[in-house]
């Protein structure tokens, strides 16, 4: 074995830089969206993900069960006299 790098070695470096400053541009305006870029392991796809987004989607995942919780809560409503329900 010489200590010379392995010419695939050298190539994927290449291919790795090359890929580096081409999604550059990308990359940059997902950060500034918040997203967060990952590489996957083995190879130069990436994975942006903005984690706000589905901390929102959690959210309203949560609220849509809560609102069927109140939806159960209609018929309370009918019992209330009007002058009740009016708002100031």
């Amino acid at each position: 074995m010489s200590d010379q790098p392995s010419r695939t070695s050298w190539l994927t470096r290449l291919l790795d830089r090359i890929d580096d400053r081409l999604s550059a541009r990308a990359d940059a305006a997902a950060k500034a969206r918040g997203h967060s870029i990952t590489r996957v392991r083995g190879s130069r796809t990436k994975v942006y993900r903005n984690d706000a987004l589905w901390d929102m989607v959690r959210e309203l995942n949560e609220l849509s069960e809560e609102v069927e919780e109140l939806d159960d809560f209609e018929d309370f409503d009918e019992d209330v006299p009007a002058e009740a329900g009016e708002v100031l």
